[in-house]
This record gives structure tokens, sequence and C-alpha cells, in this order.
């Protein structure tokens, strides 16, 4: 019973922590904005995608440069990864810092 009672405080402090209403990022802040800053580069990396792969299906390319479009699909990928990537790098940045500091 000693250990339910010293563990009693703590499960109520988290509780509060929980329900505080406070923001803790910035999209909570301003969600339209977020919406915006994440629509535009997905919607342009998709109309990149489906433009390259409808030019690929409809044309032949240049007997110079045969690879060509694997070479674009593979810089619009290697772009659209490394945004991703750099995305998902902040995201860990802001948690561990909004768990305890770095």
């Amino acid at each position: 019973m000693e250990l339910l009672d010293r563990l009693q405080p703590v499960q109520t402090s988290f509780k509060l922590f929980r329900q505080t209403p406070f923001p803790r990022t910035l999209s909570s802040l301003f969600p339209s904005l977020s919406r915006l800053t994440l629509m535009i580069p997905k919607q342009t990396a998709y109309s990149t995608i489906l433009i390259l792969h409808t030019l690929e299906f409809l044309t032949t390319p240049p007997p110079h440069l045969p690879d060509l479009f694997p070479v674009l699909n593979l810089t619009v990928s290697a772009g659209v990864f490394g945004l991703a990537w750099l995305w998902g790098g902040k995201r860990l940045a802001q948690e561990s810092w909004a768990i305890g500091g770095f």
C-alpha cells in the first residue's frame, strides 16, 4: 500500500500535464498555416511525378539520353526523401525539446 501512496501524486500530476491546454507546436497556434505549408510541397511533388510518368508513357527519350526518365524520377524522389528526412529530424528535435530539452 505504501508504494501506491507514493505513486498517486505522480499519476495526478501527469494527468494535470496532459489536460493543460497550451500550444505545444507551431501548428497548434496556426492550423491553417500548417496545412498550407504541408500541402504545397506535397502537391508539387505529386504533380511533378505525375507529369514525369505521363511524359515517360507518351514520349520516347532522345537516343543520346536513353535513361532520361529514370534519372528524372530518381532526382525528384531523392528530393522528396531529403525533405521528408529533414522534416523528420525537425520533428524529433521538437519532441525531444518538449520532453525535457537537449
